[in-house]
């Protein structure tokens, strides 16, 4: 799953309804710099080669990166 750090912050329920059973990368694409979290996932997903991803992203303008 890839999610937004203020994403478990708005909802309340968060971690049983979508973390169970998943693994979490978490990133805050307004403050941080994307590049990089560019270039580690796509190093994370040739390596695990996941069958699935999720992604969690806030409803507003600083959650578009």
């Amino acid at each position: 799953m890839v999610c937004a750090d203020c994403v478990p912050f708005a909802i309340p329920d968060f971690h049983p309804r979508y973390l169970e059973g998943r693994v979490a990368v978490v990133g805050c694409p307004r403050l941080d710099d994307v590049s990089t979290y560019r270039a580690k996932l796509r190093a994370i997903l040739a390596v695990a080669q996941p069958r699935r991803i999720t992604v969690l992203k806030m409803e507003v303008p600083a959650a578009a990166g």
